[in-house]
């Protein structure tokens, strides 16, 4: 894909929409959307990192104070690395764990239903680096990390402002490395990535209006609720992607 894609931008505004409330959505969203509409992964990776990377510098740049900066190093020591790593694997193989990460996220979103559930799930937050080593494997082989990034950011209870900085400190680290990954192993990627400034300034406008229009209005408890709801529909379409 050389020239811009009117029709693209109807998938880039509805994932963008999502990013922009909670922090993931481009890569989570898109990437099943866009493989279905026939195009190949590394097109995919081109065609949506820089989106990523100016929705989550605008929401960065409104809230850096928020950025919880330990859990971000932890992200930067042991995340980043799997990233690159099964990234490459992932361009070479093309293999997918996205039925994991299905049941991981809809385990997650219905953990409040069953308090034994609930249990189990939050003493798992105490294995840190093993969840960071995890969301890097899952990020770098299917693009869809950002779902067990959501999960972990949640298990912090932090407030919406603070879940939202540091999950998109986060994805900027995820979605630079990515795009240096894939630039240096695939240069014939290059050519995409002037297109996808294109679409990334689109994405950038929705995170302005949803900013102003969405998340400010939203409370910390409905946040968490509507947040549960996002892990749940992802969880759906992972699942349904994968079969």
């Amino acid at each position: 894909m050389t020239t811009i894609e009117p029709l693209l931008f109807i998938p880039i505004v509805a994932v963008a929409l999502v990013q922009s409330v909670f922090g993931v959505g481009v890569l989570l969203f898109g990437t099943p959307i866009l493989i279905v509409m026939g195009y190949d992964y590394p097109t995919v990776l081109a065609t949506l990192l820089p989106i990523s990377i100016g929705i989550s510098l605008s929401q960065i740049a409104r809230d850096a104070r928020s950025v919880d900066v330990h859990f971000i190093r932890g992200i930067l020591l042991w995340t980043v690395p799997c990233i690159v790593l099964f990234l490459i694997v992932a361009l070479r193989a093309g293999q997918s764990f996205g039925l994991l990460i299905a049941a991981l996220l809809l385990l997650f979103a219905l953990k409040n239903q069953w308090p034994a559930l609930r249990v189990a799930i939050d003493r798992t937050a105490r294995f840190e680096r093993t969840w960071l080593v995890c969301i890097g494997v899952m990020h770098g082989l299917t693009n869809l990390g950002g779902s067990l990034l959501s999960m972990r950011v949640q298990q912090m209870n932090h407030g919406k402002e603070v879940a939202r900085a540091t999950i998109a400190a986060a994805y900027v680290l995820f979605a630079a490395f990515q795009l240096a990954t894939l630039t240096i192993t695939r240069p014939e990627s290059r050519a995409q990535l002037g297109n996808s400034l294109i679409y990334a300034a689109a994405g950038v406008a929705v995170y302005l209006f949803a900013n102003e229009f969405i998340f400010k209005r939203i409370s910390n408890q409905g946040y968490a609720k509507a947040f549960n709801g996002f892990l749940l529909c992802s969880g759906l379409l992972v699942a349904l992607k994968s079969i």
